[in-house]
């Protein structure tokens, strides 16, 4: 095939079309109809390509590899399907889920990249937004328009003024 293209790019290049033999040599083994969209690589294919590549470097400047062989490597006790996050999986299942609960509570209450200051402000704003909703889905329900200076409330003005409406509102 290779010998074949040469062939055909040296005839190009004696007829004369010298300027468009690089153009002509790019489709000179196939139509459109073989062109297709480029496979993305899984994580794993995309690491092993890319320590390919470092041990190839390493190998042309004389330096061994940092990293041992597959052969070589350690197991350390893991096994194929490997370990949860934080250790062993002991306990009952209702443990593993407090864990996982007080994990996400941490996480929601520590955003990365946010300062503590502008955390809490930020969750005394969401606390502020969900009273106002609260307290105009209430005056919705009784078909009255919520009183103009509420969005100027605190956070403890709007949290007795909905305690003071529930107080005041018979339960259906």
């Amino acid at each position: 095939l290779a010998q074949a293209n040469r062939l055909k790019h040296s005839s190009i290049l004696r007829n004369g079309l010298g300027l468009l033999s690089p153009l002509l040599a790019m489709f000179c083994c196939g139509g459109k109809s073989q062109v297709q969209e480029p496979r993305r690589l899984s994580d794993f294919e995309l690491a092993q390509r890319m320590q390919e590549r470092e041990d190839r470097r390493a190998m042309r400047t004389g330096l061994a590899s940092s990293q041992p062989r597959a052969e070589n490597r350690q197991d350390w006790g893991t096994g194929a399907t490997g370990q949860r996050l934080g250790g062993q999986a002991e306990g009952s299942e209702a443990e593993r889920r407090q864990k996982a609960l007080q994990a996400a509570e941490q996480r929601q209450n520590a955003p990365v990249g946010v300062s503590k200051e502008r955390a809490a402000e930020l969750a005394r704003q969401r606390q502020r937004e969900e009273l106002l909703g609260r307290i105009t889905e209430h005056y919705r329900r009784l078909g009255d328009d919520v009183p103009m200076g509420i969005n100027v409330a605190s956070v403890e003005q709007l949290r007795k003024h909905l305690d003071n409406l529930r107080a005041a509102t018979p339960a259906r």
